[in-house]
């Protein structure tokens, strides 16, 4: 395997574990990232990659690091362009990581009813598929 597809393998193995095992996507993520800088990999990768550890660092109920994470992730978003990653680290750091947020949300993929909703921009938790009005195909991520 290259580089870029180890670093792509451990992305997707973080995405299917981030709900069941948060510390292991956690783990993985920050994996993807070193081997991304220590090879000197496509360096537009590394927003999503910021971005689901955030989520992980959620998933784990550690705000502040999730707060840099995706601060870092929104940041990189706008250095390379990636819109969609801009809003994502926006919408998911406004909507689970302020101080009326659970401290913890293992498990849990949608805000309640308690929680704030979500900017109107990007209608999506945390990767979700659609972007743009509620119920609209349009922006859809394959």
């Amino acid at each position: 395997m290259t580089p870029l597809s180890t670093v792509l393998a451990m992305r997707n193995l973080g995405a299917l574990l981030v709900d069941a095992e948060p510390s292991e996507a956690r783990s993985l993520y920050a994996v993807a990232l070193a081997q991304l800088e220590a090879h000197e990999l496509d360096p537009a990768i590394r927003p999503g990659l910021a971005n689901a550890l955030g989520y992980a660092l959620i998933c784990l109920g550690d705000l502040p690091a999730a707060r840099e994470a995706l601060g870092r992730a929104e940041r990189d978003a706008v250095a390379h362009r990636r819109m969609r990653i801009v809003l994502y680290a926006r919408s998911t750091a406004r909507s689970r990581t302020s101080s009326r947020a659970a401290p913890s949300t293992r498990g849990r993929r949608w805000p309640t009813s308690s929680e704030p909703p979500l900017p109107p921009t990007c209608r999506t938790w945390p990767r979700g598929r659609a972007c743009g009005s509620p119920g609209s195909t349009s922006g859809r991520e394959r």
